[in-house]
């Protein structure tokens, strides 16, 4: 991915060693100190949300790389460029896992039952033998998080209260699931609820379908894979 609007700093391999990565100096600010104590404008805090998200989804689909720790100080702004710093926690994501997660991450934006449920199967989400109130229960929370894809009006995160909202339902999912989460989900949802609280932080509204809908046609779809298919190495 080349885009001027993101950086990651040159590693200084000479004055690095086994157990030392030196890179070079970054100018800017953990990004959470332009929240609006900050003096930054309504403008350019929403532009920055808008920022966050599009970098969130292009490491997922289209690199399948991403960093994973949501640490507010991991990522620089200079009023211009955001920066990434630490990798320790980056990881990759099998081509199948991708795919399929994206047709999720769609059905969701689309409020289309059957498929939240289709490929949360085929990720290993759901068994297909829940009961009633756990698919009710799974379906609602993910047509929650998926809210800021649904439309491309501003979606102001610190007032649709996600992590609340989604909370509502945690104690049918987990004490009704029949099997436990696909393990790529626990670093993917870590970065996604880490993107989701910085744009709280930043009281940011962002345009959040037309950034989904950019990925999703243009992306290059495999065949549709099962759970067992989609943890070959990446």
């Amino acid at each position: 991915m080349h885009d001027e609007r993101f950086y990651v700093p040159r590693a200084l391999t000479e004055l690095s060693s086994r157990k030392v990565l030196t890179s070079e100096w970054l100018d800017g600010k953990p990004i959470d100190t332009f929240g609006p104590s900050s003096g930054y404008s309504q403008e350019g805090r929403d532009s920055l949300g808008s920022l966050l998200m599009e970098l969130t989804l292009k490491e997922l689909f289209e690199l399948r790389f991403m960093q994973t720790d949501p640490n507010f100080s991991n990522f620089f702004f200079d009023g211009k460029i955001l920066s990434l710093l630490d990798f320790g926690a980056a990881r990759g994501y099998s081509k199948g896992f991708v795919d399929n997660y994206l047709r999720m991450v769609y059905a969701c934006a689309e409020r289309d039952r059957e498929g939240v449920l289709h490929y949360s199967q085929k990720l290993g989400f759901l068994t297909g033998d829940e009961s009633k109130n756990m698919l009710e229960a799974h379906v609602q929370a993910s047509f929650t998080v998926g809210e800021p894809f649904q439309s491309d009006e501003p979606y102001n995160f610190k007032e649709k209260q996600v992590a609340g909202r989604t909370a509502r339902y945690g104690h049918e999912l987990a004490h009704s699931r029949l099997t436990p989460p696909p393990v790529e989900a626990y670093s993917l949802h870590r970065r996604l609820s880490g993107a989701f609280l910085m744009c709280v932080r930043l009281e940011a509204s962002v345009r959040g379908r037309s950034l989904l809908q950019r990925i999703y046609d243009q992306y290059e779809f495999g065949q549709e894979t099962s759970k067992n298919d989609q943890q070959e190495a990446v």
